[in-house]
């Protein structure tokens, strides 16, 4: 009686850890794959802007030659 409830208890831990840990795992992986999109998204955008912002510098510094 007692082996089988200790065996029982070891099987029920051990399988609510599994799937509790799965589940952890799959709410921090789709938490740090929204953080990462987001910073990848940020990072792009700050690339993208400072890229339009040089362009847009050059553009107004060479109409303002050509205006002069």
């Amino acid at each position: 009686m007692q082996t089988s409830w200790i065996l029982a208890n070891t099987l029920g831990w051990t399988l609510g850890g599994f799937i509790g840990s799965i589940t952890l795992f799959k709410t921090l992986f789709t938490v740090y794959f929204i953080i990462g999109l987001l910073a990848y998204g940020f990072l792009f955008g700050m690339l993208n802007g400072a890229i339009t912002g040089v362009f847009l510098i050059k553009i107004i510094k060479d109409n303002n030659r050509s205006i002069t």
